[in-house]
């Protein structure tokens, strides 16, 4: 089993505060924008997950979206 991690990353990054939508992985994204937490179990292995991230700092709101599966 392979734990899956994705960085993310915002530039400048002064006081952003990172989201990450439910997305029924169990995955979590920490202060720094690090998207962790999910081992993929065997019956997760033939479906996509959808990651929807939220980036919310003095410049404004971002978001991205990305699949893994």
């Amino acid at each position: 089993d392979v734990p899956y991690a994705r960085q993310l990353t915002v530039r400048p990054c002064p006081d952003v505060t990172w989201e990450l939508a439910p997305n029924g992985t169990g995955a979590t994204i920490s202060s720094t924008g690090l998207v962790s937490g999910w081992t993929p179990s065997a019956d997760q292995l033939n479906q996509v997950f959808t990651f929807n991230v939220t980036a919310t700092g003095p410049g404004g709101v971002g978001n991205v979206s990305w699949q893994v599966g």
